[in-house]
C-alpha cells in the first residue's frame, strides 16, 4: 500500500487554500533474495523486488472544478539489510532495517476533470473531461532512494522455512522530475494539473519460502575417535 508525503505544494489555482487530498491504493510485488549468515544473529540481505504501486490524489480547482488524478507505477526496489533474529526451536523472529534504491520502469496516470461553467446567475453548467491514460514517464525521477525497516516470522518446516514479512519503505527523494514537471502539455492544459514534489512511502505484508544453501548434520564420534581421545587423557 503506498502513501504520499508532499514536499512542496504546486497548482494552477490559489495553492495556498489549496483543498487538495491523497488516499493510498493497494499494489502488488513479488521477489526474491539471500543472506550471508555473520554469526547466529546477525546476516546481510539483499533482494530484488518487482512491483506495482498505485495511488489517488483529487483537488477542486477554483472552488468549482473537481480534479481527479490516480497514478500507477512498475518498477524494481533493490532494498539491502541488517537483520538479527532470535532461535526458538521451530520459531524464529527477526528484525531488520537498511537502504536501498528505487528504479523505475513505467508510470501512467488517469485524470479526470468536472469543469463547472457558470450558465446564469446561479446555474452551474457541468463538462465532464477524460481521456485514455497519460504516460507520464518523463515526469517522473527514474532512480530514486529509500530505507526501510521491518520484522516478520520464519517457521521451520523440515529443513526450510515459511515466512510471514512486515515492512515499512520510506521514500527518501522527490519522484517528481524537476525538468519534467511542467512538461507534459496534455496534464497542463487539458486537465489543468501541475505534481506537487513528493515522496513515495510503502507498507507492505509478504509471504515467502526460504530455502538453506547446507543442511546442519550433527557430528558423529566414532569408536576410534572416543578411544584416542581417552588415550591422549591418559598421556
Amino acid at each position: 500500500m503506498s502513501s504520499v508525503a508532499v514536499i512542496h505544494n504546486y497548482g494552477i489555482d490559489n495553492t495556498t487554500e489549496s483543498n487538495e487530498s491523497y488516499k493510498s491504493k493497494l499494489g502488488l510485488h513479488i521477489g526474491g533474495g539471500g543472506e550471508l549468515n555473520i554469526n547466529d544473529h546477525f546476516s546481510l540481505g539483499l533482494e530484488v523486488n518487482l512491483y506495482t504501486r498505485r495511488y489517488n490524489y483529487s483537488n477542486t480547482l477554483f472552488n468549482a472544478d473537481k480534479q481527479t488524478f490516480e497514478e500507477a507505477q512498475i518498477g524494481f526496489d533493490l532494498p539491502v539489510y541488517v537483520k538479527y533474529r532470535w532461535d526458538f526451536d521451530k520459531f524464529r523472529p527477526y528484525i531488520y532495517g537498511g537502504f536501498g534504491l528505487d528504479y523505475l520502469l513505467q508510470a501512467k496516470a488517469t485524470v479526470k476533470l468536472i469543469d463547472r461553467v457558470n450558465a446564469g446567475t446561479e446555474d452551474l453548467t457541468e463538462i465532464p473531461v477524460a481521456g485514455p491514460e497519460v504516460t507520464i514517464n518523463e515526469q517522473r525521477t527514474q532512480f530514486t532512494q529509500f530505507t526501510h525497516v521491518g520484522l516478520g516470522l520464519n517457521y521451520r518446516f523440515g529443513y526450510n522455512y515459511v515466512v510471514i514479512d512486515l515492512r515499512y519503505k520510506m521514500g527518501l527523494s522527490n519522484i517528481v522530475s524537476e525538468e519534467g514537471q511542467y512538461g507534459n502539455s496534455t496534464l497542463l492544459y487539458k486537465y489543468g494539473f501541475v505534481d506537487d514534489d513528493k515522496r513515495l512511502n510503502n507498507y507492505a505484508v509478504s509471504i515467502g519460502f526460504v530455502k538453506p544453501l547446507y543442511k546442519p548434520r550433527k557430528i558423529k564420534t566414532t569408536s576410534k575417535g572416543f578411544l584416542t581421545r581417552l588415550f591422549n587423557k591418559r598421556n
